[in-house]
This record gives C-alpha cells, structure tokens and sequence, in this order.
C-alpha cells in the first residue's frame, strides 16, 4: 500500500532494576463474622546490595504505590539510608503510575516523591 502513514515506533523495556518478586495480596479483616475491611493490592519486592525495599499499590487506586524503605534486608527491616536505590525504584514505577508516595516518620505519613503531568490532583 502506498500513501499510507506508518509511525515510527520505539520500544522501552529497558528497567535499571526490577523486582526480585510481586505479589497479589488479599487481606480480610472480619469482626463478629462481618466483613469490616478488605484491602487488595499488589506488593512489590526489591533487592540491591544487601538492601531491601518495598512498594505497594492498591488495586482500587491503581495510579499510586506507595513505598516503604530502603531497609537494611527483608527480614529484619531495619531502616537505612540508600538514595541510589530509591532512585531506581522510582524510575522503574514512574514508567507504571502517575502518583509515587514513600512513608516518611519525619513527616508523620505519606509523602509524593513524583507525580506525573496532568495526574489525578494537579
């Protein structure tokens, strides 16, 4: 065919880091046999020298994870200070959601680490 406009595409799957693993969570809180809460989301686990970082996004809010972390392994979950990997657990979520919140102490909760243009608030 001739006269026909195709686009010229580019591909990017190229992700500095990605998780070791992602989970599909469930979570049901009954109380006296009555449903009272239920929070679906998917969990994200990461792992970078040593360090151990988490993230979670609800699926009835799926434009926003919020991460927890850097720490110092899963296990023991002591927090560290680690930029470099937040950094690239930020860049592979940003190419995923429009919204990026980390729990922060300092702050006394969630705090937006990155939004996207024209996301959901602006």
């Amino acid at each position: 065919m001739t006269g026909v406009y195709q686009p010229e595409m580019k591909y990017d799957d190229d992700d500095r880091l990605t998780p070791v693993r992602i989970e599909h969570l469930c979570e049901e809180i009954h109380a006296d046999g009555a449903l009272e809460q239920k929070y679906n989301y998917l969990a994200y686990h990461f792992e970078m020298d040593d360090r151990y970082l988490w993230a979670r996004a609800y699926l009835d809010e799926i434009d926003k994870v919020s991460i927890f972390g850097p720490f110092d392994s899963e296990q023991t979950r002591n927090p560290v200070s680690d930029g470099a990997f937040e950094n690239l657990t930020v860049e592979y979520f940003k190419r995923r959601f429009d919204v990026i919140e980390k729990l922060s102490e300092e702050a006394g909760g969630y705090v937006v680490v990155w939004k996207a243009e024209g996301a959901a608030g602006e």
